[in-house]
């Protein structure tokens, strides 16, 4: 009998494991496309929420808002020690120098009225007096209440549509309802500071803080302050809490720089995002920044930023300037 030619079983199963790897690595693509769509979305919605955030604040003109910085410079919140969670008393005033957090959903949501006073957190050394948190002047924003409402309409992303599975957007209830439903899960506050501490004239700085899935009520735990210890234009700092209770942090939390400068009498104000955390022991943790640390005295307190997105510092510039910059 006639043999002819034919694939042997075990060029078979040799076919099927080479076809099985390929389909393998074919399939990892869509998990991580997906990661990375969802990436560069939440990338696009922070910049539209930035852009949104300072074009508003130019429009309002909020980095001189008479609730915060009348023309009676003496009473200016720039020159006002906040109040100090430590009982530290601060140094006198040099100049406009404290930074002023505009924040109205944490404002609304019962937050203190001053970022980094170290409620949840030991106590560093030297104490930080922290910085004034602060809602705009609702007659400036043009609204009868400077509460939620506020909020809700001039620092939340109106574009953040709600949508079903289905893809047709959510309209809310009643049935047959018109009104798009928004999610509001972008939202921004402000970090005002005067680049010249010793110049009550000088322009206000402006940094865009957004946020994503802040919940409108917030708990007193959202922003905790601990003793650090970091050098100047170093990416290491050595955070210290209570025993085996570390923060909350992880790659790509934000953290805000308060320590206390005793030569302005002010707090540093600068945020930093951090790239990888390491466990030292019970009590310590290291954390590497992004970035150096910009001021020439050392780290001694961080407040961690929950929920925080993106930090984009815009400087001196007004709407004209579209352009973001690094913070320096």
């Amino acid at each position: 009998m006639r043999r002819r030619p034919a694939i042997t079983l075990i060029e078979v199963l040799v076919a099927i494991l080479i076809m099985a790897i390929g389909l393998l690595a074919l399939l990892t693509l869509f998990p991580l496309g997906a990661l990375r769509m969802a990436t560069a979305l939440q990338d696009e919605r922070d910049a539209s929420s930035a852009s949104a955030g300072a074009n508003i604040c130019d429009a309002f003109d909020l980095r001189h808002d008479p609730q915060y910085d009348p023309p009676v410079a003496a009473s200016s919140l720039f020159l006002t020690p906040p109040p100090n969670g430590y009982n530290y008393p601060p140094a006198s005033q040099v100049g406009a120098g404290i930074p002023i957090y505009v924040d109205p959903w944490g404002f609304a949501g019962g937050l203190p009225n001053n970022v980094g006073n170290g409620f949840n957190a030991t106590t560093p050394t030297p104490p930080t007096p922290g910085l004034w948190r602060v809602s705009p002047s609702a007659a400036k924003m043009r609204l009868p209440s400077s509460g939620a409402s506020l909020a809700a309409r001039y620092f939340t992303l109106p574009d953040d549509m709600t949508f079903f599975t289905n893809g047709l957007p959510d309209t809310g209830t009643p049935p047959g309802s018109t009104a798009i439903q928004r999610a509001g899960r972008y939202t921004w506050a402000y970090l005002l500071k005067r680049p010249q501490p010793g110049s009550i004239s000088s322009p206000v700085d402006l940094t865009v803080v957004v946020y994503v899935g802040r919940p409108p009520t917030l708990p007193l735990s959202a922003e905790s302050t601990y003793a650090a210890a970091g050098l100047s234009n170093d990416t290491l700092v050595t955070v210290t809490h209570p025993l085996n209770t570390p923060p909350n942090i992880r790659r790509g939390t934000w953290i805000l720089d308060t320590t206390y400068n005793q030569t302005t009498g002010s707090v540093n104000g600068d945020f930093y995002r951090v790239v990888s955390i390491t466990t030292v022991d019970a009590s310590h943790v290291n954390l590497e920044l992004q970035t150096p640390i910009s001021k020439p005295l050392p780290l001694t307190a961080i407040t961690v930023m929950d929920n925080v997105s993106e930090v984009f510092f815009r400087g001196i510039g007004d709407s004209s300037q579209w352009e973001f910059h690094a913070q320096p």
